[in-house]
């Protein structure tokens, strides 16, 4: 008999929305696409923290959907856009996302611009954290892919002024790569989570985007 997930779905929607708003572990930073999000020039950030993203130049409204649930369409492998958010002074961040690319090939999600200790880059393939640890993980394909990284410091007192997020922008051999394919959701959270705390934002975004969950979470620590 076919398991009929979609009341599940619903539950999970209601809780992670109430959790969003009255959680001490609220996402610093949330996008995905609602009706209200659909600009060319920004995307909302829907964490209530007033940090929306200022998209690439030539970006659109454009749109798939990945398990009925819609993803934004990007292009941007030689423009980069940018997010108001400055890592710097935080002891702890934790990124999820949900991305669909349209080829297999290394391309850039979010890095760090202008920090002084927080020097970060994730792209489709890989994440670069603390003390420039490279960590490697294998190639999705052309599926779409829900991927969790840790990142851990231990000095977390100096702060730039003028530090922000490069979005869609990852660093390489190569130098700066963009990306192209459709992104459906980005969190960030800059306080720990537990164990459960981070497998239940894991399983909302699994099951509404009908992600198996895997053995991919990367962590890495200074």
């Amino acid at each position: 008999m076919r398991k009929n997930y979609f009341p599940i779905l619903i539950l999970l929607l209601v809780a992670f929305s109430s959790r969003a708003q009255n959680n001490i572990n609220s996402p610093a930073l949330w996008f995905k696409v609602n009706p209200d999000s659909l600009s060319t020039e920004y995307w909302k950030d829907l964490s209530e923290n007033g940090r929306d993203a200022i998209l690439p130049d030539g970006s659109n409204d454009s749109i798939d959907f990945i398990n009925f649930n819609p993803a934004r369409k990007f292009d941007a492998l030689n423009t980069f856009g940018q997010i108001p958010y400055n890592p710097d002074g935080v002891s702890e961040l934790i990124f999820m996302t949900v991305y669909k690319p349209s080829d297999t090939s290394e391309m850039g999600l979010l890095s760090s611009k202008n920090t002084l200790k927080r020097d970060f880059s994730f792209s489709t393939q890989r994440a670069i954290g603390p003390d420039s640890m490279v960590h490697q993980f294998s190639e999705g394909g052309l599926l779409p892919q829900l991927a969790t990284i840790k990142q851990v410091w231990e000095d977390a007192n100096e702060k730039s002024e003028d530090g922000h997020l490069s979005f869609l922008e990852a660093r390489n051999e190569e130098g700066s790569i963009g990306y192209k394919g459709f992104l459906a959701e980005l969190i960030l959270f800059d306080q720990p989570l537990s164990f459960l705390e981070s497998l239940q934002w894991e399983t909302y975004l699994a099951i509404k985007y009908g992600i198996g969950l895997q053995a991919k979470n990367y962590v890495s620590s200074s």
